[in-house]
C-alpha cells in the first residue's frame, strides 16, 4: 500500500447537495496538493447510481474515498451509508462524514454504521491531507 507521496490520482466521490459547499470542497481538494479526480452527487440516490456505474466499469473499481454530507434530499446520508454498508462491493468503502452536528454522529453510532472519520465544516486542504495520511488511503 502506497502513501500520499505516490503519484496515482485519488478518486473521490463527494455526496453534497449544497452547491456552495460542493464548490468549496472542490477547491479544498485542489488546494490539498493531491492529484484528485472527483465526482459530485447531490442526493443519496444519485450517489448510489454513480457507485453502481463505477463498480461495473471495465476496471471493476470504486472511488478511493467518499466524503458524505448527512443532510441530503430524498435518501438521507444515514440511509445512503446503511445501503452501501449492506452491499458486498461497497461495504468496506472508506467514508468520511462532513458534519457540524453531534446528534448526527450519535445517530450513526446508534445504528452501528461505520465511518472512517468525521470532519466538521468548514474544512481546509490541510485537514484533507492529514486525514488521508492518517487513514493511509492507497495512492499507488
Amino acid at each position: 500500500m502506497a502513501t500520499l507521496g505516490s503519484t496515482r490520482k485519488l478518486h473521490v466521490l463527494l455526496v453534497e447537495d449544497n452547491p456552495g459547499d460542493a464548490r468549496y470542497m472542490q477547491e479544498v481538494f485542489q488546494r490539498s496538493g493531491l492529484d484528485v479526480s472527483s465526482m459530485t452527487a447531490t442526493s443519496g440516490e444519485a450517489a448510489l447510481e454513480l457507485l453502481q456505474r463505477w463498480s461495473t466499469s471495465s476496471e471493476d473499481n470504486l472511488p478511493d474515498i467518499v466524503f458524505l454530507d448527512l443532510h441530503l434530499p430524498g435518501m438521507s446520508g444515514v440511509d445512503f451509508l446503511g445501503e452501501i454498508r449492506s452491499r458486498p462491493k461497497t461495504s468496506s468503502l472508506p467514508v468520511v462524514v462532513l458534519t457540524g452536528s453531534l446528534p448526527e454522529l450519535e445517530e450513526l453510532n446508534a445504528q452501528g454504521l461505520r465511518v472512517e472519520a468525521y470532519l466538521r465544516k468548514p474544512i481546509g486542504p490541510e485537514h484533507v491531507r492529514a486525514l488521508l495520511d492518517r487513514l493511509d488511503i492507497a495512492l499507488a
